[in-house]
């Protein structure tokens, strides 16, 4: 795995729960006193966006514009569950991580192996915590828009900063860095299916991706999926612990 190809290897569900209806997406709406209704929390969280009907101009299709606009909603959904998200979650593990899922010893902050179990544990729990799941979400989608069809590096600050190798990371990224990003895969999305043609969506992925030889505009379409479940994820986590939280 290169620095600067994403780690995709995150659990499906959570915990083993499955993902409650959210909300807010494609058209669903919340009632009064509807518990997934967006609250937004916290001092900077982001405002919910309207949706706005998004054109895609190089390929005439309804399917492409579908799909703009579904993009839209999950990042949306993604904003609005980190919005919801307190201080307290926000670097709290969503379920529990293997030991070793970095291996024996991972590189710490200071860039030198962490042995002593102890201290590798809250750097590998890192990997279910709010912000790192939303920031694999993200930097996957930022790199499948791209395929390896041509140069790729994430925006600052994290360049550099690959999500496989996030217990080298010195503090958690903020939601304000985090929204930052929101914003950037966002106009990423509309400069992609704005510049999409019938002969680029059907590009074979060269071998350096993970999903060699299939089209691009297949990876596109699934990067949907992706953003939505771990928008779900992170959602779902704060409102179960909102809920059966002391009031």
């Amino acid at each position: 795995m290169s620095l600067s190809t994403p780690d995709r290897r995150l659990p499906a569900g959570v915990g083993g729960q499955s993902l409650r209806r959210v909300p807010l997406l494609f058209g669903d709406t919340a009632g009064p006193g509807d518990p997934m209704a967006p609250v937004i929390v916290g001092p900077g969280s982001p405002p919910l966006r309207k949706r706005r009907c998004v054109t895609v101009p190089r390929v005439a299709s309804i399917w492409v514009e579908s799909l703009s606009q579904s993009f839209e909603q999950a990042l949306d959904l993604l904003a609005v569950a980190m919005g919801e998200c307190t201080d307290e979650l926000w670097e709290s593990p969503m379920w529990e991580v293997p030991s070793e899922l970095f291996g024996a010893t991972p590189p710490g902050p200071d860039g030198k192996p962490v042995a002593d179990p102890a201290r590798r544990r809250p750097l590998v729990q890192r990997r279910s915590t709010p912000w790192s799941v939303a920031w694999h979400a993200l930097e996957c989608l930022d790199y499948d828009l791209t395929g390896e069809l041509g140069p790729w590096a994430p925006p600052p600050p994290f360049t550099g900063k690959p999500h496989w190798r996030l217990t080298t990371l010195p503090r958690a990224w903020t939601r304000s860095e985090m929204v930052g990003y929101v914003e950037y895969c966002r106009q990423r999305v509309h400069d992609t299916l704005a510049d999409m043609t019938e002969e680029s969506g059907a590009t074979p992925l060269l071998p350096a991706h993970r999903y060699s030889g299939q089209p691009h505009a297949w990876i596109i379409a699934a990067a949907l999926g992706h953003t939505i479940e771990h928008g779900s994820q992170i959602r779902q986590f704060v409102t179960d612990r909102t809920i059966t939280s002391p009031s």
